[in-house]
């Protein structure tokens, strides 16, 4: 014999299932559908959000530094897709940029981790006319070379700088560093800038 409370619960089982199928049918249904997915949603979007957040506190944020021992000024460089702007000609007391922020690595990160630098190495210019104005202007198109390389953190560290330094044979290091460096190569900064940017071949930008 079955309980008279089971009798009651699967009474209104049928009955919820009734009206559920009704809603259903006059479209009603489709608005609970998407109402609730909608809370699901921002639930989600909270979720992550505070995912985020926790993240962001276990995250380590460096300044990105760089040094340009070359005879080219770099209009552009990152390390892992954060950009640290353009570097110009190094000099005996300085390495050519500023602080770039940032770059963020995980506190308890494994090293040696993997890095992929990115820089400007030429470009070439084009004559270009502006839509709005019908002006003709002349824009730079900027080529770039990218490497693969490791990093090591020194035992004991704390790192606050992410230094990139360009050597004139197109070797690039990359170094943690507490304090900003100074630079390793000693050059003087009003040498000549060799940058130059000829006409794009067949009015071919370079990316």
């Amino acid at each position: 014999m079955i309980p008279q409370n089971s009798l009651r619960l699967m009474k209104r089982s049928r009955n919820k299932v009734k009206r559920m199928t009704s809603s259903l049918r006059n479209g009603f249904g489709y608005r609970i559908i998407k109402t609730a997915l909608f809370v699901c949603v921002s639930l989600g979007g909270a979720a992550i959000s505070f995912a985020q957040q926790f993240q962001g506190d276990s995250l380590s944020t460096l300044g990105l530094v760089g040094f340009n021992y070359t005879d080219r000024h770099i209009s552009d460089y990152s390390v892992n897709n954060a950009s640290g702007g353009h570097i110009n000609l190094s000099s005996p007391s300085s390495g050519g940029s500023g602080i770039a922020c940032c770059f963020r690595v995980a506190k308890h990160a494994l090293y040696p981790i993997q890095l992929r630098i990115r820089w400007q190495v030429d470009g070439c210019k084009i004559l270009e006319t502006s839509m709005q104005t019908g002006a003709t202007v002349e824009t730079k198109r900027f080529a770039y070379k990218e490497i693969e390389l490791e990093v090591k953190r020194v035992p004991g560290l704390n790192p606050n700088f992410i230094e990139t330094h360009f050597y004139p044979d197109g070797t690039v290091q990359v170094d943690l560093t507490e304090r900003i460096s100074d630079p390793r190569l000693s050059l003087q900064a009003r040498r000549p800038d060799k940058s130059n940017f000829s006409d794009c071949k067949n009015g071919k930008r370079l990316h």
